[in-house]
């Protein structure tokens, strides 16, 4: 905890140390679990304060996690920002792969975000701010997966469907895994887990390419 200093301290002082604190505290408990109060006595500063700065919790886990999280998703976006090249399933395989890894690095992070209490005061606002992160993601698995070089979405895909079923089954793969494989001593590679995903999701696009159809048209499994 940081001393408690009685003297005036410069705002940037303030909000740094509150910062520091909201990060921390977040990443050890969550979001539900923190309180003002906690993070406050972090810092070395009053609750007063923390109001006063910052309004609420929820504008502090924004700051903090979301809004790191943010910008490390903005970075990932921008690398596959150029034009695609190459065939499309190499360039595909290319993003997903990177994809998968990026969610694998930054786990705990997306653990703590998807914990966040929606019915928690200030919770909505955060879960908005996560969506619009997540739509970030979703936007490169469209643009750069499920689009052929001309931009056009791949036939059989569908615009409300795949990215969503693509996005969350790297999810899982990335995130879930101790929920999936629970036996560690018989668990797989990383490696080895995501080529599977990969697979999967590349079979089910381009057969869905090759035989022109979407998910919705047909409810008969082959």
């Amino acid at each position: 905890m940081a001393p408690r200093d009685p003297g005036r301290r410069p705002t940037e002082e303030i909000q740094r140390l509150l910062l520091e604190a909201a990060a921390a505290t977040f990443a050890a408990r969550g979001f539900a679990q923190t309180t003002t109060r906690m993070i406050a006595d972090e810092a070395g500063v009053s609750e007063t304060l923390l109001y006063r700065h910052f309004g609420s919790k929820a504008a502090l886990f924004d700051r903090t996690v979301t809004g790191r999280f943010r910008l490390t998703v903005e970075e990932f976006a921008q690398r596959w920002a150029c034009p695609p090249s190459g065939a499309v399933e190499d360039r595909a395989h290319e993003v997903l792969l990177d994809l998968v890894r990026f969610l694998r690095a930054h786990r705990d992070v997306v653990l703590v975000l998807m914990t966040v209490d929606a019915f928690e005061p200030g919770g909505e606002g955060v879960t908005e701010s996560l969506r619009a992160t997540t739509d970030r993601l979703l936007a490169v698995v469209r643009e750069c997966v499920l689009t052929d070089r001309e931009g056009h979405p791949l036939p059989g895909t569908d615009e409300e469907l795949t990215a969503p079923g693509v996005l969350a089954l790297l999810l899982g793969v990335a995130v879930l895994d101790d929920l999936v494989f629970a036996d560690a001593t018989h668990r797989p590679p990383p490696v080895s887990v995501e080529e599977e995903a990969l697979a999967m999701v590349l079979y089910g696009v381009a057969h869905r390419r090759l035989r022109g159809r979407g998910p919705s048209t047909s409810s008969n499994l082959d």
